[in-house]
């Protein structure tokens, strides 16, 4: 692989000699063979702002002082696909490491790169943690062959050009409901990338047609991903749609699911009259327990508001110290019965 540099300047900073530094003021260009590569050392270079840099057809003109150091910008003549089969140019620009940048970006490209794209539907596509996502506030010149963007403050790390493509704004990878108890399911849900993601909203419908939001999860703020749980400590008697939608910090959603749960027949194991409770209430056991139980009523926060023992197949249970509300009764055999106190 043969690789041609060349670096054209006005002035360097020359009254310092310890400074490493190439402070470059005019133009620098690097002209190099196809499929090649510019390595940036460890000393770096800083650009001005109005200096441009070219390197592999991709043209950077920051807006204020650019430092790169151990860089590597590498050119492929492979496209890649954005998503959903959607494949960019033949021209895609890498670099060893994100860049933050405000200026002008422009890449250059050869009529021979376009993949068979229609020329003019061309916008500029970069790559933010292994997510390629198109710009749609960027312009394509035909005559010239260029596309091109004014962008503030864009950390990317890919620059390529590409059909219009909007990348979803959370990757999901699974999304479980799993019945932990007869009292509970538990929702887990793990992505693999993030971008402007706002917060989940779990929503709970008894038909799969008409749901209603359980509960809120603010996004964790990683952009490579997280792992999300969420407990229905109330499912509904019978079938528990479960879904998921997520919101974008600029308003977009996505809805992810459904998965369902079922809760038939949870309270037939036991009895539990009258239902709501006032002040005591009889458990009826299916069985003669062959020893005594101990039990637990808890809150629907999943604290323990009372427990004791039960030895008869029926008894009577005091609960005048519960203020009013929705309860679940737990056997140490494992089995439940909700119930509500007026």
């Amino acid at each position: 692989m043969i690789c041609r540099f060349y670096v054209i300047f006005c002035a360097l900073n020359p009254t310092n000699a310890l400074m490493k530094k190439l402070v470059v003021v005019c133009s620098l260009a690097f002209t190099v063979s196809a499929s090649a590569q510019v390595s940036i050392g460890a000393d770096g270079i800083s650009l001005v702002a109005g200096t441009t840099l070219s390197a592999e057809g991709l043209v950077l003109t920051p807006q204020g002082n650019l430092d790169l150091a151990n860089t590597t910008i590498q050119r492929s003549n492979t496209p890649v696909n954005i998503g959903s089969s959607v494949y960019s140019i033949a021209n895609v620009i890498n670099f060893s490491s994100p860049i933050a940048f405000t200026g002008t970006v422009r890449l250059n490209y050869l009529d021979a790169e376009l993949n068979s794209i229609p020329e003019s539907q061309l916008l500029m596509a970069y790559k933010s943690t292994s997510v390629w996502a198109t710009s749609s506030t960027s312009a394509v010149n035909t005559t010239d062959n260029y596309v091109e963007e004014t962008v503030s403050s864009k950390t990317f790390d890919g620059v390529t050009a590409s059909p219009v493509y909007i990348a979803l704004p959370v990757s999901l990878t699974s999304f479980t409901a799993k019945r932990q108890t007869d009292i509970s399911v538990l929702l887990r849900w793990t992505t693999v990338s993030e971008l402007q993601n706002s917060h989940f909203a779990i929503e709970r419908s008894s038909d799969g047609v008409q749901y209603k939001v359980i509960g809120i999860v603010q996004a964790s703020g990683n952009a490579m991903g997280f792992t999300y749980s969420f407990t229905d400590s109330d499912p509904l008697e019978g079938a528990n749609y479960y879904r998921l939608k997520q919101y974008d910090l600029d308003g977009r959603e996505q809805v992810y699911g459904v998965r369902l749960i079922q809760f038939e027949n949870v309270a037939t194991a036991l009895g539990l009259y009258p239902n709501p409770v006032t002040n005591t209430f009889k458990l009826v056991l299916s069985t003669i327990p062959a020893k005594p139980l101990s039990y637990s009523i808890q809150n629907v926060s999943g604290q323990i508001m009372q427990a004791g023992i039960i030895s008869l197949r029926e008894q009577w249970l005091e609960t005048s110290g519960l203020a009013a509300g929705v309860y679940v009764l737990s056997l140490e055999n494992g089995q439940a019965v909700r119930f509500f106190k007026k």
